[in-house]
């Protein structure tokens, strides 16, 4: 098991950084050169095959270690532990095969961005109400080129993040015994951690913690490689994996610190080859957060790209951040996989909402939140019930032990530990969001270092108890993997019709069934509109809250473009561009962000109201107004306007 952790997997992680550094650093210099189009990428790939071929020679196992490594993996899927994580990669990647993606993030920036960017053919400022279509890191979005180019669709969206699930507890391993957990015990760990609701639930699909958490645990783990062996190289993917961590999240900045605290020492091995060194810390800045944090600069003046903050995220006070987050972090992560209880939950929040202590906590954290979801679903879920309580266990029984590993690498666990405390509590004092306690992810891993650590930690693995407790806390996240109506496994609409028609009085039928439905449509879930687009029209225009998704505008893919409207006057650029075409807008958006009704928005701009359609996009929300709006090609009031200048 050790051999197999410490030789084989970690060659994959090396191969899965250089690729991730491929991905990011392609996009960002064929967008510079206006070749961000199948023709640059296809130019690229050919020198990526080439480099791939010669790691391959370079890194390539023999024969024999090849035979032994299945063999052991055989062997080792034969034990509980182990097997509940195999059957979660595969029905991941079932559920990932199946469905179209339909994470709400994705559907409204991070696909929406590469859009824009190869119509285009470069990366550059978006007119939107949708600021994150700008300021959110690009990692993952670059991953995703090369997938769309190569299919001209979706599909193939969540291999990045299966990959990354089944890098999990290969790294996990690495971790901990690389900071001085017993064997053991990090064996169990290894297989334990990934069963957390955000990870497990988001190894099928297109979200970004759990594929920032890979970069961060790579980090350390060739940090910690580099200090054991003296190896420059294992110094350069420390820091490339450090790169694309925070190229992928911002949130992620904070775990920089217990990455130098792991790095520092070997970062003198730099100086041994200085040329190749000076290319690497090169393209680790072309990788990382880096190149979004200058354009933000450029494009707003500030470097989050959101100088106003209209929604609150950026929290002023470090108090009101870390007791907010504080309880989102314990109430989010005691909801159990299932909650049939959620609108009683739901509404005892909503009457502790106007309590004053709640109403001035809220005025410091806008988007302080405690609803709860019947179902564990992705966009909120952290580590879960089980394996929080299963934490919680294991550190009652860790405080029976202050003993640890060697010393040396208890004083470094210990750093580490620290400098993961200070790096979280960045965090929770300046993110103000609802899905914080998500958002941490990557930071859960470090966290519990200190109660795997001492030697209670040992002993308690041996206790039967405490295994069949294990293994039974890793499986009940199987539940929400298959129940999730993002990618259900079992046949929920026919299910959920056929009990609807049978007990047609029951308010959870119904309420489950518009949440299957709603998540069934919402890859593509403005199909209805797109009837009202002319066949020949190359631009169509879009407006809408700030965070829905354009995606069905833009399908078939390749055939127009979207603009979005961000003027209320026919003159207007983004209102101009549109003559001859259509705008779908929702009633929502227009009152959003021009404060009108769409009756008179539509003859602001000169426009006509084609034609009006309920869609649901959020199972939160229910069903809303959306128009087609025509706009003629040259109307007399803009021939009037354009006469007069």
């Amino acid at each position: 098991m050790n051999r197999g952790c410490a030789g084989s997997r970690p060659a994959l992680v090396e191969a899965w950084i250089l690729f991730s550094v491929w991905c990011s650093a392609t996009g960002w210099i064929l967008s510079a050169l206006g070749m961000l189009h199948r023709g640059g990428y296809s130019a690229s790939a050919a020198l990526g095959v080439g480099a791939a071929v010669f790691w391959w020679k370079k890194r390539k196992p023999s024969l024999r270690l090849k035979w032994r490594l299945l063999a052991g993996w055989r062997r080792r899927f034969r034990r509980p532990a182990p097997l509940v994580f195999l059957v979660a990669l595969i029905l991941a990647f079932v559920g990932g095969a199946l469905y179209e993606p339909n994470n709400y993030d994705a559907l409204t920036y991070r696909f929406p961005q590469i859009l824009h960017w190869l119509d285009r053919g470069a990366w550059h400022w978006i007119d939107t109400w949708n600021v994150r279509l700008n300021l959110s890191g690009t990692g993952f979005s670059w991953m995703m080129v090369p997938a769309f180019l190569a299919t001209n669709g979706s599909r193939l969206f969540f291999l990045p993040n299966v990959v990354s699930f089944a890098l999990l507890p290969a790294l996990l391993f690495a971790l901990l015994r690389g900071l001085g957990v017993s064997g053991r015990t990090a064996w169990w760990w290894m297989w334990l951690l990934p069963s957390g609701y955000g990870y497990i639930l988001q190894a099928g699909s297109v979200a970004t913690d759990l594929f920032g958490t890979v970069y961060v645990l790579a980090a350390i783990v060739f940090a910690l490689r580099a200090r054991r062996r003296s190896s420059v190289s294992d110094v350069w993917l420390s820091l490339l994996a450090a790169a694309l961590a925070t190229g992928t999240k911002v949130v992620l900045l904070p775990l920089m610190l217990p990455c130098l605290v792991a790095i520092a020492p070997a970062l003198r091995l730099l100086r041994s080859k200085v040329p190749v060194s000076a290319a690497v810390l090169a393209t680790a800045v072309l990788v990382s957060i880096a190149p979004t944090l200058l354009l933000n600069i450029r494009h707003t003046g500030h470097w989050s790209g959101d100088p106003t903050d209209p929604v609150g995220v950026q929290v002023k006070n470090p108090f009101y951040g870390i007791a907010a987050n504080g309880i989102q972090t314990v109430v989010q992560n005691l909801a159990p996989p299932v909650f049939p209880i959620a609108s009683k939950w739901n509404a005892f929040v909503a009457q502790l909402d106007q309590t004053p202590a709640i109403q001035h906590l809220r005025k410091n954290f806008q988007q302080f939140g405690l609803r709860l979801g019947e179902i564990s679903q992705e966009e909120t879920a952290p580590l879960g019930l089980a394996l929080t309580l299963l934490i919680a266990v294991s550190a009652i029984g860790a405080l029976r032990s202050s003993g640890s590993g060697s010393k040396g690498a208890g004083r470094l666990a210990f750093q580490i530990s620290v400098a993961s405390a200070i790096a979280f509590a960045a965090l929770l004092a300046k993110t103000g969001s609802e899905m914080t306690p998500r958002l941490a992810l990557a930071y859960y891993p470090l966290l519990v270092l200190p109660i795997l650590l001492p030697r209670a930690s040992v002993a308690l693995t041996r206790q039967r108890w405490w295994r069949v407790l294990a293994v039974l806390c890793a499986a009940s996240a199987l539940i929400p993997l298959i129940l999730t109506p993002a990618r259900p496994l079992w046949p929920a609409l026919s299910v959920l019709r056929s009990l609807e028609r049978r007990f047609p009085e029951s308010n959870v039928l119904r309420r489950g069934l518009d949440v299957y439905q709603i998540y069934a449509a919402r890859w593509d879930n403005l199909a209805a509109m797109r009837g009202y687009l002319p066949p020949d029209a190359k631009v169509v225009g879009f407006l809408s809250t700030v965070d829905d998704s354009q995606i069905s505008l833009w399908r078939p893919f390749g055939s127009r473009r979207v603009q979005e409207v961000i003027e209320a006057a026919p003159e207007a650029r983004t209102v101009h561009v549109l003559r001859g075409s259509v705008l779908i807008a929702s009633a929502r958006g227009i009152r959003d962000q021009f404060g009108q009704e769409p009756d008179a928005f539509s003859r602001a701009i000169r426009g006509q109201v084609i034609g009006r359609e309920r869609v649901s996009i959020k199972a939160s929300v229910g069903p809303e107004d959306w128009y087609a709006i025509a706009l003629p090609r040259d109307p007399a009031g803009v021939r009037r306007s354009r006469a007069a200048e």
